[in-house]
Parts: structure tokens; C-alpha cells; sequence
């Protein structure tokens, strides 16, 4: 409104009105974009906890697992990814493998070293 009422006026000139309202315009454009990104983003962690929460009913299920069957094994397990071998006929021969949970993906080697320390 001051804006509007300033080129009445005569205290902005039209070049000078030109500019801010094109910065509005892009200013506006980009909170915009901002705006749906954040909410991809709250919808992505929605989705991410509802798959946590899928699998935490499945542990729950399985408390007391005296082997490992087929069955279980399908319900805790998405896929396994194994890696060429690093020298594969030396000695000291090591293999990475990637295994993805369901509802959760795979845990990074870091995570399962210090959940065995604890």
C-alpha cells in the first residue's frame, strides 16, 4: 500500500517501482519453491517413520528367536548386496556386503561396531 501510495506521489519514480516489484516477484517465486521443498521433505520423514515403525512391529513379533528360518529371514530382510572382493586371491581377502532391513534400509558398518561394543 505505501508502495502504491509513494509512486502516487510522486516519491518513487516508475523505474524505481519496476525494480522493487520485480524483487517482490522473485522473492515471492522463491519462498514458493522453498515452501514445497519442505513439504516433500515432511512428507519423506512421514514416510520414513511409518517405515520404522513397520519394522519395529515385526521385532516385536520376534523377541525370542530360537533360528533363523526362511520366513523370518523374508520379513526382516529387503535385499543383500555383496561387493566385488578387495584381493580376491590373497590372503587377507575382504568382501564388503550391504544388508538392507525392511522399512529401514541398511545400517551403516559404524552402527553395528558400536551397538556390539555397548
Amino acid at each position: 500500500m505505501a508502495l502504491y501510495e509513494d509512486t502516487i506521489s510522486g516519491k518513487l519514480s516508475d523505474e524505481r517501482v519496476q525494480k522493487l516489484s520485480t524483487n517482490y516477484e522473485k522473492e515471492q517465486h522463491q519462498l514458493q519453491d522453498v515452501a514445497v521443498a519442505l513439504r516433500d521433505e515432511i512428507e519423506a520423514e512421514k514416510q520414513k517413520s511409518t517405515n520404522v515403525e513397520r519394522f519395529l512391529s515385526v521385532v516385536e513379533r520376534y523377541t525370542k528367536i530360537s533360528g533363523l528360518t526362511p520366513c523370518i529371514l523374508h520379513e526382516f530382510v529387503e535385499k543383500i548386496l555383496v561387493h566385488a572382493a578387495s584381493n580376491p586371491k590373497g590372503k587377507k581377502r575382504t568382501q564388503e556386503i550391504d544388508i538392507y532391513y525392511r522399512g529401514i534400509g541398511a545400517l551403516e558398518v559404524s552402527q553395528i561396531t558400536s551397538s556390539r561394543q555397548e
